[in-house]
């Protein structure tokens, strides 16, 4: 397989960092969710669980991860 970024190799380690700093964050600040199963396989996104392999989480909780991520850019 050949693989082709449009970012250096620098910025996609830049990038890793910014979103295992934003994972942190969320898995401190939303008790009950989990970094998704397949992220393991993810190399340019963030997945995190609310309702598969985790107890769903409510709305509100939920409307947490998406303001962090949002606060996060």
């Amino acid at each position: 397989m050949v693989r082709r970024y449009v970012s250096s190799a620098g910025q996609r380690a830049a990038d890793r960092a910014r979103l295992a700093a934003i994972r942190e964050t969320i898995l401190r600040e939303v008790p009950g969710c989990a970094v998704a199963a397949d992220q393991h396989y993810r190399e340019t996104d963030l997945a995190i669980d609310y309702c598969e392999d985790v107890p769903r989480l409510p709305p509100a909780a939920v409307d947490n991860i998406v303001n962090l991520m949002q606060q996060a850019g």
